[in-house]
């Protein structure tokens, strides 16, 4: 446990371990485990996309955080994480927020149509860390997971500077 903590202060993207008695392999095996470390925010929704293939109601969620400025950043999109009844929930009270008005700052470089809401939900996020600064001009969630609502947290708590330190 102390490994997996001192390697999650640093940032790393996790940690490999193999069985005492296992033997070092150049190939992939179920002697080793890869843990990877996950953060969580919320984030607020300021719109979605529309679906592909065969899934319904929408294909991802656009995500904020909140600046110094009060201006709400782009900070990724979550696709993945919904089961058919919760793409459907969100749906349903997206399309009561939706507005023709972009609530997020600045341009969202590289998504098709993008429907905006109100910023008025939260969603609480797993991701595994936050990338570079972009072309598109600030930090991004990698590989974002939708874990839920939180209908506890005002949108205007979602805040930039304590997600990512020094930004």
């Amino acid at each position: 446990m102390a490994l997996f903590e001192a390697a999650k202060q640093r940032g790393l993207e996790g940690i490999v371990a193999k069985k005492r008695k296992s033997l070092y392999e150049e190939k992939r095996s179920r002697e080793w485990l890869k843990i990877k470390i996950t953060q969580r925010q919320e984030c607020v929704i300021g719109g979605y996309t529309d679906p592909e293939g065969s899934r319904q109601y929408f294909g991802s969620l656009v995500l904020g955080l909140y600046d110094k400025k009060s201006r709400l950043i782009h900070v990724g999109q979550a696709g993945t994480g919904f089961d058919e009844k919760s793409l459907k929930e969100i749906f349903e009270r997206l399309q009561s927020l939706e507005t023709k008005t972009n609530p997020l700052h600045g341009e969202i470089g590289g998504l098709k149509k993008v429907h905006f809401v109100r910023p008025k939900l939260v969603a609480e996020i797993k991701f595994s860390e936050w990338t570079h600064e972009t072309a598109e001009g600030g930090m991004k969630l990698r590989a974002p997971v939708f874990m839920g609502l939180r209908a506890d947290k005002a949108p205007e708590e979602c805040r930039l500077e304590e997600a990512v330190p020094g930004f």
